[in-house]
C-alpha cells in the first residue's frame, strides 16, 4: 500500500475548525460572548471537523498517519457528535414548554426583566398541536397539600436547582418565576410555576420559555420533567 504525503493545507484547516470549538465552548463558558454567538462558533467548528475527520481517516486507511492535527480534529469531531448524541433529544422547532396547553401559567416578573423588554412572552398557539405530538405526557401534577404548602415547598426546591435563580415569588398569584442558565454557554430560559386548588389539594403547572433560538432540542420538556420529580419526592 503507497504511503500518501501528509497535506499541509488540511493540517491548517482541522487545526482552524478545532480552535474554533474550543473558542466557542472556552468563550460561552466564560460568559465573553453571548450565549448563541458561542454555541455558532462551537457548532461550526464541530460540524466542520466532524467533516475534515471523515478526509482523515480516509487518507489514514490509504496509509497516512494522522499526526497531532489530524488526531486533535477527529477528537474534536467526536467531542461534537458525542454533544449533539447526549443532548435532551431532538424535539419539534419549539422552545416554549407547558404542563397546560389550554391555559398556560402567564409570565409577569420575567417580563420586566431587561433581557426580556419588547419580547413577545405570550405562549404560541401553533406550539401547542407540536407538543401534543411530541410530550403527550406532559402534564399537571396534583397533590394532597394546601395551595400554600405546595407553593412553599416549590419555592424550596427551586431554590435548591444549581441552574436557576428564582426571581419572584407571589403568593396571591401562587406562582413562582425562576430563570435556568445552562452551564457551558449560558442560554438562560425563563421558567413559572403556578398553583392552584384542586378539591382539598392543589394542582401545579409548569412552563419553560428559551429565550434564544426556534428549538431547545427538548430542553425545556426535559427541565420540567426533572423537577416535577424532584416535586413528587417532596410533596405529598
Amino acid at each position: 500500500m503507497l504511503t500518501q504525503k501528509r497535506s499541509p493545507w488540511l493540517d491548517r484547516i482541522g487545526s482552524l475548525l478545532t480552535a474554533l470549538l474550543v473558542s466557542g465552548l472556552l468563550l460561552g463558558w466564560l460568559r465573553a460572548v453571548s450565549a448563541l454567538n458561542g454555541f455558532y462558533l462551537f457548532a461550526l467548528g464541530g460540524i466542520g471537523a466532524a467533516l475534515v475527520s471523515l478526509v482523515f481517516l480516509f487518507r489514514r486507511l490509504r496509509g497516512q498517519a494522522l499526526g497531532a492535527s489530524g488526531i486533535l480534529t477527529c477528537s474534536a469531531g467526536l467531542i461534537f457528535v458525542l454533544a449533539l448524541g447526549t443532548s435532551s433529544g431532538d424535539g419539534p422547532p419549539i422552545n416554549d414548554f407547558t404542563t397546560d396547553l389550554d391555559n398556560p401559567p402567564a409570565f409577569a416578573h420575567a417580563r420586566t426583566l431587561p433581557a426580556n423588554l419588547g419580547r413577545d412572552m405570550g405562549y404560541p398557539a401553533d406550539f401547542a398541536a407540536q407538543q401534543r405530538e411530541c410530550c403527550a405526557s406532559l402534564a399537571a401534577q396534583t397533590f394532597n397539600a394546601a395551595p400554600q404548602e405546595t407553593l412553599n415547598a416549590i419555592a424550596i426546591a427551586a431554590e435548591a436547582e444549581p441552574q436557576w435563580t428564582v426571581t419572584a415569588v407571589n403568593p396571591e398569584l401562587g406562582t413562582l418565576e425562576a430563570v435556568a442558565t445552562s452551564f457551558v454557554f449560558g442560554f438562560q430560559d425563563d421558567v413559572v410555576i403556578r398553583v392552584i386548588p384542586e378539591g382539598t389539594g392543589s394542582r401545579v403547572d409548569i412552563r419553560s420559555k428559551s429565550r434564544d433560538g426556534k428549538s431547545d432540542l427538548g430542553a425545556n420538556a426535559a427541565r420540567i420533567r426533572g423537577f416535577q420529580n424532584q416535586l413528587s419526592s417532596q410533596i405529598r
